[in-house]
């Protein structure tokens, strides 16, 4: 993770739209020759898939002058090691807080307690980005769960940790504090779209001069995708920005 930003924004090098796309084999042509199909048929999943998340953001959605990339697919479980290696190295505490601080990459310890939840599909759906100096940052996260109930409670068990959490810091290796997080909290709308859930969490950065860092999690069914924010006095990007991007990915996540 580079200074300031809280999370690492690594944007891959290979497109995700491309990336999942290639793994999947085209749709095989009608046999117009073939009868009705025998014995029962299966059960047809309608389930979200990362594929379509991964539809959800494009460059048109950038704000001006945001520079905008793409990131590559992962699992939950890659995710979740990752994020647990992060914590450690930047001496995070207290240990209550982590699933505070890997909430925008949508993993939590719950993950690792259920081997079903480890293989989930995730992915960088979209990070915007500025020049050095401007220290803006916006990302996209995805996750598709394996169910709508699994989804849904992911959402609940995050608002329980940050009810828990009275906030959290960095310490370096020096004992100096790098990073401290207070007035943690986390509301869910009562106007999301029909069949949506929205929470909104934010967090209250002592000494970094930071005008919000924000994660808004949106629902639908058994995907879930977060949106993050990490905004200064420097940057281009505005709350207003992240405010019409949110409302753009939740209306699309509606619709699948």
């Amino acid at each position: 993770m580079s200074v300031p930003s809280r999370i690492a924004a690594a944007v891959g090098t290979i497109a995700l739209v491309l990336l999942l796309s290639a793994c999947i084999p085209p749709e095989p042509l009608p046999d117009e020759t073939a009868g009705e199909p025998q014995g029962p048929l299966p059960p047809s999943s309608t389930a979200v898939t990362l594929q379509q998340l991964a539809g959800l953001v494009t460059e048109a959605d950038a704000p001006p002058l945001a520079l905008f990339g793409v990131g590559a697919a992962s699992t939950s479980g890659a995710d979740l090691l990752s994020e647990q290696d992060y914590w450690m190295s930047v001496g995070g505490t207290p240990a209550e807080c982590a699933d505070v601080v890997s909430s925008p990459y949508l993993v939590a310890a719950a993950d690792a307690a259920d081997a079903a939840r480890s293989d989930d599909p995730t992915g960088a759906l979209a990070t915007f980005t500025e020049q050095e100096d401007l220290f803006g940052l916006v990302q996209v996260y995805g996750r598709a769960f394996d169910d709508d109930a699994t989804a849904s409670g992911f959402l609940d068990a995050f608002s329980a940790t940050v009810a828990g959490c009275g906030g959290y810091r960095f310490i370096g290796p020096e004992g100096d504090v790098t990073y401290e997080a207070t007035g943690l909290r986390v509301e869910e709308s009562t106007t999301a779209p029909a069949g949506t859930r929205l929470l909104t969490y934010d967090e209250i950065v002592e000494g970094s001069g930071a005008l919000g860092v924000r994660t808004t999690f949106i629902q639908h069914e058994n995907a879930v995708v977060a949106v993050f924010s990490e905004l200064y006095p420097s940057s281009t990007m505005t709350p207003a920005d992240v405010a019409t991007l949110v409302a753009a990915v939740t209306g699309r996540l509606a619709a699948l």
